[in-house]
Formats: structure tokens, C-alpha cells, sequence
């Protein structure tokens, strides 16, 4: 074999062997923690209540009372409601 083609042969095997390692690394990564969200309807309020992990985080209000559908309150993780007026 000439130079060349063992050179060839010699990067080939360096690209393959960091490609198998990255693969490895990404596999045993544990994979992040999702929130678990459920939505409760409110037939009776005529709201849809937004749960993440259990906690409020907003409704959908459809009452006829306003011009439109709104989401109403929209609560942060650390319990602070946010409102047009809170900007």
C-alpha cells in the first residue's frame, strides 16, 4: 500500500472510533425531568383550569362575560400572578 491510502485508512478509523464515543456519551445522558401538565374543565365556571405538577398555572376562561376566551390568572412558578397590570 502506498502512503496515501494508508493515511486514508489510518483518518478513517480515528473518525469512526470518536464517532462511536460521542454516540455513547449521548446515550447514557439521563434524560430531563418533564413537568407533568393536566387540564381540568369547568363546565359549570365555563373554564379550563391549567395544572402543571399539580399547581395552577392559568385558566382559559370562556364565560360570554368578556369579548373573547382569555387565560386568566397567568401564575408563575413562584406563586406570582402576572396580569397586563403587573407589567
Amino acid at each position: 500500500m502506498n502512503k496515501i491510502n494508508i493515511s486514508c485508512i489510518l483518518i478513517l478509523l480515528v473518525i469512526s472510533s470518536c464517532k462511536d464515543k460521542v454516540k455513547k456519551e449521548i446515550v447514557e445522558e439521563p434524560l430531563p425531568r418533564m413537568d407533568q401538565v393536566t387540564f381540568n374543565n369547568d363546565e359549570k365556571n365555563q373554564k379550563v383550569d391549567v395544572l402543571i405538577d399539580g399547581n395552577l398555572f392559568t385558566s382559559y376562561v370562556y364565560d360570554g362575560k368578556t369579548p373573547k376566551p382569555v387565560l386568566y390568572p397567568v401564575i408563575t412558578k413562584s406563586g406570582k400572578k402576572i396580569t397586563r397590570g403587573s407589567l
